[in-house]
C-alpha cells in the first residue's frame, strides 16, 4: 500500500469511527428524550403516587437507622420534616418533640422545627409556648431567629383579619430585633406594624368607626411621620375637626404635594374658612380667602388634566441586531398643546413596558419662559431611542408599549397623556 492509500485508508477508518460515535450518542439522545418525555407526561395521580412511594421508602429507611442510632436527634428532625411532608402529622409532631428532647444544650433548632410545624397547624399557643422554652442571655442570633417566628406568627393572624394579634406579635419581633442588633430585620417588623395600622383603620372604617381609625393612624404616625398617613388622616378629619384636617394636608403638601387630590385641598381649605367664619374669627377668615386664592392659582398653573397635551407619533422603527437577542427602537414624536395657554416648563417621563418588564427611557425638562409650548401649538419633533433584550419581553410586536407621562411642576407626579403600542 503506496503512501496516498494509507492516509485515504486511515481518513476513512477516522471518518467511520466519528459517525459510529454520533449515531450512538444520536440514538442514546432520543432514547433518552422520549424516556423523560414518558416520564413527564404521566398521570398527575401517577406521579403523586410515586412520590409517595419515594417518600415512604425514604422514611422506612431513616426509621431503621434510628433504630440503630437511636440519640441522633438529627434523625427525628428529618422524619419529622418526612412525616409532614405526607400529610401524617400525628408521627411528625411525635418525632419533633423528641428532637427536642434529645437535642444537647445550646441547640435551638429542634424547637424552631416544633414551633414551625405548630404554625402550619394553626396552633398558635402551642407553637408560643415552645419558643417561651428558649431560656437564653446572650445568644443574639436566637433572638434574631425568636423575632423571624413572631413575624411569622403576626402574618398569619394578619392574613386571618386579626390585626390586634398580629401587632402584639410584630411588637415582639420588633424588640428581639433590637435586642439582637439586627436592625435591618427591625426595619422589616417596623413596616409591618404601619401597614397593621392602616389595615386597622381601614377595618374600622369599614365598620364606620371613625374615632378608631384616626387612633390607628395617629399611632403609626408616632412610629413613622409619613405623608401617605398624614393624608389619611387629613380626609379622615375632615368632617371631623377642619383645622386638624387642614394642618395634616398641609404637611403632605409640604413633603409630597404629588400625593394630594387638589380638589379635596380646595374643600378643607373652605371647611377651615367657614368654620372660623362661624368663631367670628376675622383675621383668620382673611387668611384663609388668601389661601383658597392662592390654591386656587396653583391649580390653574401647574396642575395637569385630561385632553390638555397630546402626542403625536411621527415616526417609529425597530432595529434587529445581528448577533444577539437585542433590539433598538426609534420613535419621534411631537407634544401638542391643545389649550388656550402656553405651557412651561413641562417634565416629561417615558416609560418603556414590555411584557412583566418596564423601564424609564426618557425624563426630561421641556419648555421654558423664553420657549413655552404655545397655545394650541406643537414641539418641535423630539427624538429618542432605547436598546432591550426581547428573549426577556417575549413577543414583541404584542407586549411592547410606550407611557408617556407629564406634569408642570418637578416635584407633582407626573399624568398619564398617551400611551402607544410599538409593533415592528
Amino acid at each position: 500500500m503506496n503512501k496516498k492509500n494509507f492516509l485515504e485508508y486511515l481518513i476513512t477508518f477516522i471518518l467511520s469511527i466519528i459517525i459510529a460515535v454520533v449515531l450512538v450518542a444520536g440514538t442514546m439522545f432520543i432514547a433518552g428524550h422520549k424516556a423523560k418525555m414518558n416520564y413527564n407526561s404521566r398521570p398527575k395521580a401517577q406521579v403523586l403516587r410515586d412520590e409517595r412511594e419515594i417518600l415512604i421508602e425514604i422514611i422506612a429507611r431513616y426509621e431503621k437507622q434510628l433504630r440503630e442510632e437511636p440519640s441522633d436527634y438529627t434523625i427525628n428532625t428529618k422524619l419529622g420534616n418526612f412525616y409532614n411532608i405526607l400529610g401524617h402529622y400525628e408521627d411528625s409532631e411525635k418525632h419533633f418533640k423528641d428532637a427536642m428532647a434529645k437535642s444537647p444544650y445550646g441547640i435551638y433548632s429542634t424547637y424552631f422545627d416544633l414551633a414551625y410545624f405548630y404554625l402550619r397547624q394553626k396552633r398558635f399557643k402551642d407553637a408560643e409556648n415552645v419558643i417561651k422554652q428558649i431560656k437564653v442571655v446572650k445568644k443574639m442570633p436566637v433572638h434574631a431567629a425568636k423575632g423571624d417566628f413572631y413575624i411569622a406568627m403576626g402574618d398569619l393572624y394578619a392574613d386571618s383579619g386579626d390585626f390586634e394579634v398580629a401587632m402584639t406579635n410584630y411588637e415582639k419581633a420588633m424588640s428581639l430585633y433590637e435586642l439582637s442588633g439586627r436592625k435591618k430585620r427591625a426595619k422589616i417588623a417596623e413596616s409591618r406594624i404601619l401597614d397593621t395600622y392602616d389595615d386597622l383603620a381601614m377595618k374600622n372604617i369599614e365598620r364606620k368607626k371613625l374615632t378608631s381609625a384616626i387612633q390607628s393612624l395617629e399611632k403609626s404616625r408616632e412610629i413613622k411621620d409619613a405623608p401617605v398617613v398624614n393624608y389619611k388622616l387629613a380626609i379622615l378629619y375632615k368632617d371631623v375637626d377642619p383645622i386638624k384636617s387642614y394642618q395634616y394636608i398641609r404637611k403632605v403638601y409640604k413633603s409630597d404635594p404629588g400625593l394630594i387630590n387638589y380638589d379635596i385641598y380646595e374643600k378643607i381649605i373652605l371647611d377651615a374658612l367657614q368654620y372660623y367664619e362661624l368663631e367670628g374669627d376675622n383675621s383668620s377668615v382673611a387668611l384663609f380667602a388668601h389661601k383658597l386664592k392662592m390654591l386656587k392659582n396653583f391649580k390653574e398653573r401647574y396642575l395637569l388634566y385630561p385632553g390638555e397635551l397630546d402626542i403625536e407619533l411621527k415616526n417609529t422603527k425597530v432595529k434587529n441586531h445581528i448577533f444577539n437577542d437585542k433590539k433598538t427602537v426609534y420613535v419621534e414624536f411631537v407634544i401638542k398643546n391643545t389649550t388656550h395657554n402656553n405651557i412651561q416648563p413641562l417634565y416629561l417621563t417615558i416609560e418603556a413596558d414590555y411584557n412583566s418588564s418596564s423601564e424609564i427611557i426618557y425624563q426630561k425638562k421641556l419648555f421654558s419662559k423664553k420657549s413655552p409650548l404655545r397655545a394650541l401649538g406643537e414641539s418641535e419633533p423630539i427624538k429618542i431611542k432605547y436598546t432591550f433584550d426581547d428573549s426577556i419581553s417575549g413577543d414583541f410586536t404584542y407586549n411592547t408599549r410606550l407611557i408617556f407621562r407629564a406634569s408642570k411642576k418637578s416635584n407633582l407626579r407626573p399624568k398619564l397623556i398617551a400611551s402607544f403600542e410599538i409593533k415592528k
